[in-house]
């Protein structure tokens, strides 16, 4: 029982009273969680310093990239402009890659998904509040998800988003449980969809159909891994609204 609870979330560490013949046991699968939750912490703080060191130099080459530009340099400046937005892009890609590797699957953390994903979907809203877009998130509040608060955070903020960026007027957030356990998420909108052979090609790292519309292209890349490293899958599928459908399974 007390190793269900702990694999389930409800509990960090073996705690009650054991028999004598398991106290051994329990103490050293307690040291196990302890020294793992250190390395979580360490991933953690290696990833936001080396976050932290890229982004300056890589804002000063994109400046110099504006002053060449500035100074008549037009073509230089446009590929030192290029390669420094590749290199963000890669390190953003990168950089969530390896933090969700460590992180994944981290014991102990159970998310109630309703007031995560309803301040998400206000703050995007936010952020598009020229688009006369409605976006309704209907997700019962007794509902939980087994995962990093932060990671189920970057996986609905890139799928909100970009619900947002082609939706016209409608986005639906829905949730359900699979009686086979877990649960599955949708970011529905009513936008111009995807065909079968977009989605397959959309679903490919950087891959971006229209590149005047905002993004790096890898927010898709991005939430698939994260979800897949919990052991989940996701789904592109033409939406009941005549858009497109995200379904995340976790």
């Amino acid at each position: 029982d007390e190793l269900v609870q702990t694999r389930a979330g409800e509990s960090r560490r073996l705690a009650g009273v054991m028999p004598s013949e398991l106290r051994p046991l329990v103490d050293d699968l307690n040291r196990l969680l302890v020294e793992r939750d250190a390395s979580i912490e360490r991933a953690r703080a290696q990833a936001g310093n080396l976050a932290h060191a890229l982004k300056t130099p890589l804002a000063i080459i994109a400046n110099e990239a504006a002053d060449m530009a500035r100074a008549g340099d037009a073509e230089r400046a446009a590929t030192v402009s290029e390669a420094a937005r590749n290199a963000e892009r890669s390190v953003t890609h990168h950089l969530a890659r390896a933090r969700a590797a460590a992180l994944g699957g981290e014991l102990g953390s159970v998310v109630a998904l309703a007031p995560l994903a309803e301040r998400l979907v206000r703050t995007v809203a936010t952020l598009h509040s020229e688009n006369p877009v409605k976006a309704s998130c209907e997700i019962d509040a007794s509902v939980t998800v087994r995962m990093d608060p932060e990671d189920l955070t970057e996986v609905l903020g890139n799928l909100v988003e970009n619900a947002f960026v082609w939706a016209k007027t409608r986005i639906e957030v829905t949730a359900t449980e699979v009686p086979q356990g877990g649960i599955v998420i949708t970011i529905a909108d009513d936008g111009p969809g995807l065909s079968p052979e977009e989605i397959e090609r959309v679903s490919r790292r950087g891959e971006r159909l229209d590149e005047s519309s905002p993004g790096t292209g890898l927010g898709l890349s991005i939430a698939r891994e994260l979800v897949e490293l919990y052991g989940g899958t996701l789904e592109l599928r033409r939406s009941d609204l005549g858009g497109l459908a995200v379904s995340i399974r976790i």
